[in-house]
């Protein structure tokens, strides 16, 4: 993954990751915001989100969408 995401950085391709629920459950979710980042990752689209996570995406700069209900 890494390999890839630095080769579409070099490219100036933009990251986007596609996820189900619960996006971000877990510990070290500071680092995920990082990390995801860091990545290249600009948006992520999903089901739903680990409240804190999703805030800390947002102030990573990474814009987290989601889809409607029943989507």
């Amino acid at each position: 993954i890494y390999d890839a995401s630095m080769k579409y950085q070099a490219d100036g391709t933009p990251l986007v990751v596609l996820a189900g629920k619960e996006y971000g459950t877990g510990s070290s979710r500071d680092w995920a915001a990082k990390g995801t980042i860091l990545l290249g990752v600009k948006a992520v689209i999903a089901e739903s989100y680990e409240r804190i996570h999703r805030s800390n995406l947002v102030g990573m700069g990474v814009l987290p969408l989601q889809f409607e209900e029943g989507d």
